[in-house]
């Protein structure tokens, strides 16, 4: 089962190059084809005038970004509470 939420805890990331932001796209585009939301806490200034830059910041959408953990547990929580899961397929009975 995937997951429904990724939270990156950014805090002890103190310079975003280009391949850092790669590798971020990656994850996000993984995790969308996952229906995973991405959220992102903790951003030094440096990684985030990066992810501005990038136009990564308004592609994941700037309300993912938070400035906290707690935060971003708290946007997870919601998002959790609110999402409809998606039915899974009918499956055909065994027969007996």
């Amino acid at each position: 089962m995937k997951p429904r939420v990724l939270i990156l805890r950014m805090r002890d990331v103190s310079l975003l190059d280009s391949t850092g932001i790669r590798a971020l796209c990656d994850v996000i585009a993984r995790s969308r084809k996952d229906r995973t939301l991405v959220l992102i806490s903790e951003v030094q200034a440096q990684p985030a005038i990066a992810l501005e830059r990038s136009g990564l910041k308004e592609e994941l959408g700037p309300e993912n970004l938070v400035m906290t953990l707690e935060d971003a547990v708290d946007l997870a929580r919601c998002y959790l509470e609110v999402r409809t899961p998606t039915p899974l397929p009918a499956s055909k009975e065994r027969p007996s």
